[in-house]
């Protein structure tokens, strides 16, 4: 009787284990799907989100992509290869799933060599905003989003974490960041002076293409001095640094007409002086 007892509560202990195993990984389970679903209600392609994406797509893909994201922009004749065309699915390395747009955004391709850099400077929400409404341009080409994928991103990006941040973090508008940049410590101003009037009075034929090129010689100087140094080592760097905001950045509207060896004669001209 002593025996059987005995047996009855290892029995029962199992089983209260085995039981409170199975309501741990259901609750774990629950956890993991209501996580999902936040995140992708985080990124839905929402009329905001794709109106915001649209004002980034404008502001900082514009001069490669085109207006229309039809990679028809004023940089891309200057650009080899050429800047992807979002209307249509041909050749994604990365694929046209949210998953591997948001890759390409936060990786570039291949390391920038292809032309394509990384844009994890910029916030996640931005990135999901710029995906959203490349995705709205033919939405016939662009796979629906799924719960693997977005557990996919979480795993390697920690998305869910980066969007979250974002709400507590308000970006700089460019204009204002390049006003702060003009704005910066006397010594770095003289010499961006210095510089401007050495372009200003040189008859060189790169100072006379540089002159073609900028309405604000100090400027464009301080723009292309605070920029990350790798614009010097690729043209199509140099070329994406300066269209993507004309004017704003003192480089002229002309200058998106330049030939390739114009461009390549201004290249080479300010990474020696700079």
């Amino acid at each position: 009787m002593k025996k059987r007892y005995q047996q009855w509560l290892a029995a029962g202990l199992v089983f209260s284990a085995l039981a409170g195993f199975v309501q741990q990984a259901e609750r774990a389970a629950l956890a993991q799907a209501e996580g999902g679903a936040d995140l992708k209600t985080m990124v839905a392609a929402t009329p905001e989100s794709i109106e915001a994406g649209k004002a980034l797509f404008q502001a900082q893909c514009s001069s490669c992509h085109g207006t229309e994201g039809k990679g028809n922009g004023l940089a891309a004749a200057a650009l080899n290869p050429k800047p992807r065309n979002f209307h249509v699915a041909d050749a994604w390395i990365n694929g046209t799933e949210f998953s591997g747009m948001y890759k390409t955004l936060e990786e570039g391709i291949n390391g920038g060599k292809s032309g394509m850099n990384a844009y994890s400077h910029l916030p996640a929400k931005d990135r999901v905003a710029l995906i959203n409404y490349v995705r709205s341009l033919n939405s016939a080409i662009y796979p629906s989003v799924t719960d693997a994928e977005l557990q996919k991103l979480d795993q390697d990006y920690d998305l869910s974490k980066a969007l979250s941040e974002d709400k507590k973090n308000v970006p700089i508008p460019v204009k204002l960041a390049i006003e702060k940049l003009v704005q910066e410590s006397a010594p770095q101003r003289k010499k961006v002076t210095q510089l401007a009037e050495k372009v200003a009075q040189s008859s060189d034929a790169g100072a006379v293409l540089f002159r073609l090129a900028s309405h604000d010689l100090a400027r464009s100087l301080t723009v292309l001095s605070h920029a990350d140094p790798a614009w010097k080592g690729s043209l199509n760097d140099f070329v994406r640094l300066v269209s993507a905001d004309l004017g704003q950045n003192g480089f002229a509207t002309g200058v998106a007409g330049f030939s390739s060896a114009q461009w390549q004669g201004l290249h080479t001209y300010l990474k020696s002086m700079i």
